[in-house]
């Protein structure tokens, strides 16, 4: 994702100036799990008498890229399983108004499950550590390169032991001035699917007529130009955009994408095969590649439905993953459709109209959103159906605010910092009340005091799905009215 969407939970490598420095990064967002994107007014494909902007849709098939990521590959359904584990977390340590007390009313087991829950998520997703503090640096002209360390490690989930892998590499970035910074990265999920996304998105604006030496100026280091300086250092030579495009790709269908990067390099480096040739990564048939989503997502979600309360939209996430899979199964580098052609406006809504359905949050001036759906259709047809789908989200977005950073805690609801509702700005709850802060600084509060048999707006809903004992109140209609294209 370019940028979160409350800045308080970024992880260390976020809150280095270098990552924050080129103001297009701001134009979109989307968090892993969310199951929507964020675009900024700037980025807004059908602004109100105008045209878009040049980098819209680049801004837009950059967050598409990343949705497709969560819900097409193996290591992005892990990564939503981690996510759907720690919803069972909160749910055991809510209160009666769906507010986490914090891990330390859970029982052994529950912190074991916990644990390991952000144990496999750190694996799968990577970290990156810096060395000697966090300087800027806006345009490395150099990158070098130790060894690949290989590491393993065990968690025990469900009463199973499970091995996971990570494989870890130190380096050091060097700009023209000879200012450098050094740096030790455990590649994953986050790296290369910022990695990938970016390929089409610069491939977007070169074939849009970009001056191609403007491509990258002002660019953040990493994640970005990372991973095409790792790529090349594994392949040890220079590649092109659809080499890296398509070997990040095949990485994201392992559970451990970093490992598998680095196996698929060193595989190449000793092959005559394309990166492109997918044919050695391509699943053997249909069902064995639908047999994470069967096996082990279908029976998860069955399992936390039980455990919540009020509207389910997990069978509407699953439809989504389901038709991800199948899409992939078909086409596995999907990538490829954004850049084989130059992308207008029209072009780019007909490229994603036969892919996965996707929820669009898109910010107008004035502090206003638009709620919307694109894709083919087949999830969130009617109106009920994004209301489902709607307080499903908000349900994981709040959940994985309570993550700590050190990624050992799940923290008291009272002690989450200050976040923006994703809904605000479109929500008719929202307006009716007369825009309470609360939905612009805490929205899990709304749904304190909701008197009986009030009205709730999509956040409540999804903070209501954990309460204890949950005040009689239904979801609103008045939420972010359902617009399809």
């Amino acid at each position: 994702m370019k940028n979160t969407m409350d800045n308080d939970h970024k992880p260390h490598l976020q809150r280095c100036h270098w990552h924050e420095a080129h103001s297009s990064q701001a134009m979109g967002s989307y968090r892993p799990n969310s199951l929507f994107i964020w675009a900024h007014s700037f980025a807004d494909l059908e602004p109100d008498g105008d045209d878009p902007l040049s980098f819209a849709i680049s801004t837009h098939a950059h967050e598409y890229i990343h949705y497709l990521h969560n819900v097409t590959t193996i290591s992005g359904l892990y990564v939503f399983m981690t996510g759907l584990w720690l919803m069972g977390t909160l749910a055991a340590c809510a209160d009666s108004e769906g507010q986490s007390r914090g891990d330390s009313c859970l029982t052994d087991e529950q912190k074991q499950m916990m644990l390991a829950s952000i144990t496999c998520l750190t694996a799968i997703k990577g970290n990156v550590q810096w060395i000697g503090g966090c300087e800027p640096i806006l345009a490395p002209v150099n990158w070098s390169f130790a060894e690949i360390l290989s590491k393993k490690g065990q968690v025990e989930l469900a009463g199973q032991l499970l091995d996971y892998d990570l494989a870890s590499i130190s380096g050091r970035a060097t700009d023209a001035k000879g200012k450098s910074i050094d740096f030790i990265i455990d590649i994953g999920f986050d790296l290369i699917t910022e990695g990938v996304a970016y390929e089409v998105d610069r491939e977007i604006r070169r074939a849009a007529g970009m001056p191609v030496e403007t491509l990258d100026l002002g660019t953040p280091p990493y994640p970005y130009l990372t991973y095409e300086a790792i790529v090349e250092h594994l392949l040890g030579r220079s590649t092109t955009p659809k080499e890296r495009i398509c070997v990040g790709v095949a990485a994201l269908q392992k559970v451990y994408p970093g490992v598998a990067l680095v196996e698929f390099c060193s595989h190449l480096k000793d092959v005559t095969a394309s990166p492109c040739d997918d044919s050695w990564v391509k699943p053997s048939t249909l069902d064995k590649f639908l047999e994470p989503i069967e096996l082990i997502l279908h029976p998860t979600l069955k399992e936390l439905h039980g455990a919540k309360q009020g509207p389910w939209g997990g069978d509407d996430a699953l439809a989504l993953f389901q038709l991800g899979f199948r899409l992939r199964a078909m086409n596995n580098l999907l990538e490829l459709s954004f850049i084989d052609k130059q992308l207008d406006k029209a072009s780019y809504r007909q490229c994603i109209s036969t892919m996965v359905d996707c929820c669009i949050i898109q910010s107008k001036p004035g502090d206003k959103v638009i709620h919307e759906w694109v894709g083919p259709g087949v999830v969130a047809k009617y109106e009920e159906d994004a209301a489902r789908i709607g307080i499903f989200q908000a349900s994981l977005h709040y959940t994985l605010l309570h993550v700590g950073p050190n990624g050992r805690r799940f923290h008291s609801t009272d002690r989450l910092n200050i976040t923006k509702c994703p809904y605000s700005g479109g929500c008719q709850v929202e307006i009716d009340d007369g825009h309470p802060i609360d939905c612009r600084t805490r929205p899990w509060l709304r749904y304190k005091d909701v008197p009986l048999g009030g009205k709730v707006c999509w956040y409540a809903a999804g903070v209501k799905t954990f309460a204890k004992h949950p005040a009689q109140s239904v979801a609103s209609d008045g939420n972010p009215p359902l617009q399809r294209s």
